[in-house]
């Protein structure tokens, strides 16, 4: 009984066992909602992790449902900008500093029982001369997470990021839902 563009009810998956009008109050209000809590994050330091590939980079992150009809949902609310503790390269010559901050932890939440996949999205801001930050490389997805059967709905998820591999980006059209 999902909603979606152009937002039509399929009435065959609504029943026909309606007890009150509560019941089919619930059932009509079946529109999939996007996330609607930006994702939180903190960097952090795994020893077991022998590379740095969150040196001297910025990053911001969002994510998005993939329901179990396949449909994407509109993106999250982006994260805030951190800085990272080696942002500045002159902070961290003495090599017990260079593995400090080698990912990041991303927090977000699950949402309903009917979405089957979170994609975690993230992009690189790049400083730019004189004021102000620019970013040139886009949006691009981190990771897509599947559901486990046992994970409720609403729950919340982690998910370490440690920018060590290709990623697709996403296109720009896409990125403005």
């Amino acid at each position: 009984y999902h909603v979606s563009i152009p937002n039509v009810i399929n009435s065959l998956n609504l029943g026909y066992d309606f007890s009150n009008q509560f019941d089919f109050d619930i059932k009509i209000n079946a529109i999939d909602q996007p996330p609607l809590i930006a994702p939180t994050f903190y960097l952090d330091t795994d020893p077991d992790f022998p590379q740095n590939n969150m040196w001297g980079k910025i990053f911001e992150f969002k994510y998005r449902y993939v329901y179990d009809t396949n449909e994407k949902s509109a993106f999250s609310p982006s994260s805030i900008i951190t800085t990272a503790y080696n942002y500045a390269p002159g902070q961290n010559t003495d090599g017990n500093n260079f593995h400090k901050d080698n990912r990041a932890i991303i927090s977000y939440n699950w949402g309903q029982e009917h979405v089957k996949e979170v994609e975690i999205c993230a992009r690189i801001i790049q400083q730019s001369e004189g004021e102000g930050f620019s970013t040139d490389i886009g949006w691009f997805v981190a990771e897509t997470l599947e559901r486990a059967r046992t994970q409720s709905a609403y729950s919340s998820g982690t998910y370490n990021f440690y920018n060590d591999k290709p990623y697709k980006l996403i296109p720009p059209s896409e990125t403005a839902k």
